[in-house]
């Protein structure tokens, strides 16, 4: 969504969110403040006080919204999601400092950063605002776009994350409040926005499940697999997951080295030429290469989760053969340091897509690759034929990584459900409320402390809300 077509959808996107069992959202923004002093603290608030001010000298570029709504079964073994992913352009209109990095991360996945200004929806930090600040011919889209990150608050829904930190302060900073100055008063403020919990899948696949590796592109590939074989096996009891997207998702033409590393899960898992591949070890345990795109080794999630179940099935079968480990070819290919760890997994990586069927009519509106709006575009409706989980692309976007997000959430949450938690309140006490921090070995609980009271900026907008 753009500038040019957002007030036509903003009704329909906030009845969506106020209907949804829990939403989704991934941000990009142009920087991460690698570099700067005290952002990866190992105290606490030293952390929160140094992301503030990075948060506050640079800008979101995207959000992702995904807003899943579980449909009902009559005694179905599917859990069945109807999904509504939504893709918000925006342009920052004040000054704002931009990350080399972050600018060649985005331009490598496809962002045109002349739209971003062109078309991207305006929009001014809360700690900016003023009864001047949007120029008139802005006004309705802003407003508009203010209205419905309000609509996440007001609506009560669970909001879902992976590695969601800097997100939340992001959108804290953008359209609630300015950033309190305390953490205690950030966490206490964060619990009254979202009454139903905040839930960081990051944090659920490295404490609860512990993941061997946790970056998000390669958790989505492995749940997305083990559902479908759930799904396929059909004399099973045990229930899968199952989601139905009904806005439409970008087209994006497939190379023959991407048809090349695609897994049909209805097929024999992994043949013995993709057990013998040799994949890139740095990536697949961080989701980040120093090579980047001139990196010898495979970065197809496929290939990497088929030879690890490869190598997981000779060891239960006490086979002595094992595939190739790639540790000598790593180690002479990279660095030893392993660089910043990455929320999405995705520099770098080959892109893939599951078979599904024709793309042709999804409506590139929504991509950040579509060309501007034509008027005719400005008020088109959502799709109305539901598209498989099968059927979306593995793409670059803030919009797709909400997608991955909360399909991610949606296993988790099964897996729970599995082992004895059946309730919200008890899958709420094992899984929600903590935010993963990088380098820490415990997370950032949000819980309200009897002696942090909530931020003056909070309860102003709390009250315009």
């Amino acid at each position: 969504l753009t500038r040019h077509n957002l007030t036509g959808y903003t009704d329909e996107i906030a009845s969506l969110i106020r209907g949804a069992s829990y939403v989704a959202v991934d941000c990009e923004f142009t920087g991460l403040g690698l570099a700067r002093k005290n952002t990866r603290a190992s105290n606490i608030e030293d952390r929160y006080v140094a992301l503030r001010e990075l948060v506050s000298t640079h800008a979101l570029v995207a959000i992702g919204l995904s807003i899943f709504s579980q449909q009902p079964t009559k005694g179905e073994r599917a859990t069945t999601y109807s999904v509504c992913n939504i893709q918000l352009l925006l342009s920052c209109m004040r000054d704002y400092t931009v990350s080399p990095e972050s600018m060649r991360f985005l331009i490598d996945n496809g962002y045109d950063l002349n739209r971003l200004v062109r078309d991207g929806i305006p929009y001014q930090p809360a700690d900016s605002l003023s009864p001047s600040s949007t120029a008139p011919p802005l006004a309705d889209t802003a407003a508009s776009l203010r209205h419905l990150m309000g609509t996440l608050i007001t609506a009560g829904r669970p909001l879902i994350v992976h590695n969601g930190w800097l997100d939340l302060l992001f959108l804290y900073h953008s359209f609630h409040a300015p950033l309190p100055a305390k953490l205690g008063s950030f966490v206490a403020d964060m619990c009254e926005m979202f009454p139903a919990g905040v839930w960081d899948t990051k944090y659920t696949a490295d404490y609860i499940a512990r993941e061997p590796a946790s970056f998000l592109a390669l958790l989505f590939r492995k749940s997305e697999r083990e559902q479908e074989r759930r799904r396929l096996a059909t004399a099973s009891t045990q229930s899968y997951i199952q989601c139905l997207t009904y806005m439409p998702t970008p087209r994006r033409r497939l190379s023959s080295t991407d048809a090349t590393a695609r897994t049909n899960l209805s097929s024999q898992p992994a043949n013995a030429q993709q057990g013998r591949a040799i994949y890139c070890e740095q990536y697949a345990s961080h989701g980040h290469c120093p090579l980047g795109r001139q990196c010898p080794l495979s970065h197809s999630l496929d290939i990497i989760l088929d030879a690890q179940e490869q190598r997981g099935r000779s060891r239960r079968d006490g086979s002595s053969k094992q595939p190739s480990s790639n540790a000598q070819e790593v180690n002479d290919a990279h660095e030893e340091e392993s660089g910043p760890k990455r929320k999405r997994g995705r520099r770098g990586g080959k892109r893939r897509r599951v078979d599904g069927g024709d793309l042709a009519k999804a409506v590139d509106a929504l991509s950040v690759h579509s060309q501007p709006a034509k008027e005719s575009d400005k008020q088109a409706a959502p799709s109305a034929e539901p598209i498989s989980s099968a059927e979306l692309t593995g793409y670059h976007a803030a919009y797709f990584d909400a997608y991955m997000t909360g399909f991610l959430h949606a296993a988790q949450r099964l897996t729970q459900q599995e082992a004895g938690d059946t309730d919200e309140t008890q899958l709420r006490a094992a899984l929600g409320d903590r935010l993963y921090l990088i380098g820490k070995n415990m997370p950032l609980q949000l819980r309200q402390s009897a002696f942090a009271r909530t931020s003056d900026g909070h309860r102003q907008r709390m009250q315009e809300l």
